[in-house]
């Protein structure tokens, strides 16, 4: 399977990013560690695709990592 590809940068502060990618879904990620792609429809779709502020993109990537620890 390939992984999806950026298309744009929703967020970005150097450390965490939020990202449009060309598979129609979303990726929150924090730079050179952990990123986690959103499909379109899934519920945490619009609170990352939304996310516009470094406390809110740190947040939801806090959220999702540890939901997969």
């Amino acid at each position: 399977m390939t992984r999806a590809h950026t298309t744009t940068f929703l967020f970005q502060d150097g450390e965490y990013f939020t990202a449009n990618l060309d598979n129609g879904g979303v990726r929150i990620g924090l730079v050179g560690c952990t990123c986690h792609d959103i499909p379109a429809g899934h519920a945490w779709f619009d609170r990352v695709a939304e996310a516009t502020t470094r406390v809110e993109v740190e947040d939801l990537h806090d959220e999702l990592t540890s939901a997969f620890a």
